[in-house]
């Protein structure tokens, strides 16, 4: 009977120790869950933050981009100014080349030297602007005709009293019709 003791003792402590490692493994496992769960919260506050970060420098790239819109245009605007300017005070001259239409840059621009300029032999003289062509007569409009002239009219004037809504007597010239009708 003591052999049988023995291994039932023995096969007890085999079940302890293989309930033992279980519940083990069972903590090991909830401990790297955990682990797992808090460097994904960790990744996810850095993300974060990182994306907070991005949406600032695009922001200020936004803002940036906007001044740099304004400073071209008051740019532009001073530039049509000084072309318009020339064009008036040099008629001879043949008109330089718009620097909107020229974004290089390779076509120089005239400086501006204070001396009327001198005619260039080379470009033709200046013409007059070519005679307008005469406009076609327009069409007749396609509106409502008139009625023809050999209807009777019969002229309704109606004169109001007092409002339909309030009762009231003070009335506006709106409120007297007139109404034309051909039998």
């Amino acid at each position: 009977m003591t052999s049988s003791l023995h291994e039932v003792i023995a096969h007890l402590r085999a079940a302890l120790a293989a309930a033992e490692l279980r519940a083990i493994a069972a903590e090991a496992r909830a401990e790297a869950e955990r682990l797992d769960k808090e460097r994904e919260r960790a990744d996810n506050a850095q993300l974060r933050a990182e994306v907070r970060q991005v949406r600032g420098q695009i922001d200020e790239l936004i803002q940036l981009a906007a001044t740099q819109n304004a400073h071209l245009s008051d740019l532009r605007t001073m530039l049509r100014r000084k072309m318009t300017q020339r064009k008036k005070s040099t008629a001879d001259v043949p008109s330089p080349v718009d620097p909107e239409d020229d974004p290089g840059g390779t076509t120089p621009t005239p400086v501006d030297t204070g001396e009327a300029p001198a005619a260039d032999p080379a470009s033709p003289p200046p013409t007059e602007a070519p005679p307008k062509r005469p406009r076609k007569p327009r069409a007749k409009g396609t509106g409502r005709r008139p009625p023809p002239d050999h209807l009777p009219e019969f002229v309704y004037t109606g004169d109001v009293c007092r409002c339909a809504h309030c009762g009231g007597d003070r009335l506006l010239a709106r409120d007297h019709e007139e109404r034309v009708r051909i039998d």
